[in-house]
């Protein structure tokens, strides 16, 4: 007679991780869907009037290899934010979303070093934010 309340309690526990394993597996594939579709349409802007086969220069970086290196860091930083929050939505805590003040400064700071560094290729005005980003994301970490 013990038994029967340990297994209606395991098969509530069971129902209750497959839940949580649906939701993670949707959020998995519902961020790798949107990356696809940002990758797929945003990406091909980054390369437009260059060439395909790159021509040799003599500048050391690429055509479009700055921006498209800050563009990928920028979609794997958004990817891993937004599953977080999905698992933190879903129960799971992996401390990965910022909780203080100082954190969502950082956390802000980190995104807007990203964009600028992605926008500086095509306007050069964003070379200051980029700048002005790094030095506070390297004295944040130095002290």
């Amino acid at each position: 007679m013990e038994s029967a309340p340990i297994l209606l309690n395991n098969a509530w526990m069971g129902s209750h991780i497959k839940k949580a394993h649906s939701i993670i597996i949707l959020g998995a594939a519902g961020i790798l869907f949107l990356d696809l579709i940002i990758e797929v349409k945003v990406f091909p802007l980054l390369y437009k009037g260059i060439p395909a086969p790159f021509e040799e220069t003599a500048k050391p970086i690429g055509a479009a290899l700055l921006p498209a290196t800050f563009f990928n860091i920028l979609l794997i930083a958004a990817n891993v934010f937004g599953f977080s929050c999905i698992l933190h939505k879903a129960g799971y805590d992996l401390g990965l979303i910022p909780k203080t003040r100082n954190d969502w400064l950082d956390f802000l700071v980190f995104f807007i070093f990203v964009i600028s560094g992605m926008a500086t290729w095509y306007f050069p005005i964003f070379f200051l934010p980029l700048a002005i980003a790094g030095l506070y994301l390297l004295m944040d970490l130095l002290s």
